[in-house]
């Protein structure tokens, strides 16, 4: 089922996998990584912003601005989703 590749929703025969975003489709809002981890390590993980930025090899400073750039980057993708 689904073959297990980024992207292929299933469904189809197998030979051509279906894009996660053609045309806004299935399309989530998607943060870049640094920030998406700084995102999940705070809210997910519930984690101080100084022990997000020793994981992220950063400062605390450096942590809340990957956090708040992170918000900022998902709000914006989710409000051009509507």
């Amino acid at each position: 089922m689904g073959g297990g590749r980024r992207g292929d929703r299933g469904g189809g025969d197998g030979d051509e996998p279906v894009p996660a975003r053609s045309a806004g489709v299935g399309r989530r809002p998607e943060a870049p990584p640094g920030q998406r981890e700084a995102v999940l390590h705070r809210y997910v993980d519930d984690l101080p912003y100084r022990e997000i930025g020793r994981i992220l090899g950063c400062s605390e400073a450096a942590a809340r601005q990957r956090v708040r750039a992170g918000l900022r980057t998902l709000r914006r993708d989710g409000e051009d989703l509507r």
